[in-house]
């Protein structure tokens, strides 16, 4: 946490007692005012919603102090009644005030966007503001991964030959592509054995196991790609409200916490994207896109350019 700028909320308003820490805040309230930390934000620092006065429920720490709206719904009617500068200058302070929180100097991904309480896609941000999301990242002093000025031709690699790992259990079939099995480092779909980008297909099933219980195995892939300047893009067979929002059967992990440990993976490894999809058959057409556009799929946030650009 950004200490001078969250500093204030971390004191207590009972006792006026100061923490480094929310944790430090938290154990105080329950030994000391015997107060969870819901009673006491909801009380002490009561948060209503920008466009409509309702009150904001207390989720979370970062989601409290961040949010001014109850839902995304409010979240956009309330931008409807600005100027694009006014949305621009919101934009800039909402994405400034939530990498401070974190500690982040590069500015959220399209994923990241849409799974952060308190922003919306970058798409609809550069809907409302009139900017692309480059200039809003540099108007708050902050980095962008990526270039959103996507050039109206990209050029694209012919694919004689998809190399398909032999671990992939459930592989895609490519009408008019020559799969060739082979055991690759990372990934489960590369033009070559040694492309330095692979695609990786993720199941609903697969992606929740391997962002909760098996997070440590793919980290170890990831940064085996790395050490090999490697790259890799998860393909996942779901859209991202399902994964966010639809309760699953499969496992016991939530929408939030797997969404977290996304964001964790991304802001820990410049090697690696998500991209989410309309179901199996919408991925399989993204791979074989991903593949085409082969190293220059690297320079571009790809959910950006499927939710924005897609279909070509």
């Amino acid at each position: 946490m950004n200490l001078d700028k969250n500093k204030i909320y971390l004191k207590c308003k009972v006792c006026g007692e100061e923490f480094n820490y929310f944790a430090e805040l938290q154990k105080h309230l329950k030994d000391y005012h015997k107060l969870s930390v819901k009673t006491y934000f909801e009380t002490y620092w009561k948060r209503i919603d920008r466009f409509d006065g309702k009150k904001i429920e207390y989720k979370s720490f970062d989601q409290y102090i961040t949010c001014d709206f109850v839902d995304k719904k409010n979240y956009k009617n309330w931008l409807k009644t600005l100027s694009q500068e006014e949305c621009a200058d919101y934009f800039t302070n909402k994405i400034s005030q939530y990498c401070d929180l974190k500690n982040l100097d590069t500015a959220p991904a399209q994923v990241e966007c849409q799974t952060i309480n308190c922003l919306l896609p970058v798409s609809t941000i550069e809907s409302f503001s009139g900017m692309s999301y480059n200039d809003l990242c540099k108007k708050g002093v902050l980095y962008s991964r990526f270039n959103y000025s996507i050039p109206d031709e990209i050029p694209f690699t012919a694919i004689p030959q998809i190399i398909v790992d032999t671990r992939e259990q459930k592989p895609f079939q490519f009408e008019g592509h020559t799969l060739i099995e082979s055991k690759l480092e990372y990934g489960d779909y590369s033009l070559h054995p040694n492309n330095k980008l692979a695609v990786e297909r993720k199941s609903l099933n697969d992606f929740y196991g391997t962002l909760s219980g098996g997070r440590e195995r793919f980290e170890r892939e990831i940064e085996k790609a790395k050490k090999l300047k490697g790259y890799i893009v998860v393909v996942v067979e779901s859209t991202i409200n399902t994964m966010m929002y639809q309760k699953q059967k499969f496992s016991k992990a939530s929408g939030e916490f797997v969404a977290h440990n996304m964001r964790q993976l991304l802001r820990s490894y410049d090697n690696l994207q998500f991209v989410f999809c309309d179901g199996r058959e919408d991925a399989k057409i993204k791979t074989l896109h991903i593949l085409a556009m082969n190293e220059e799929a690297c320079k571009f946030d790809l959910q950006y350019y499927f939710d924005t650009i897609w279909p070509l």
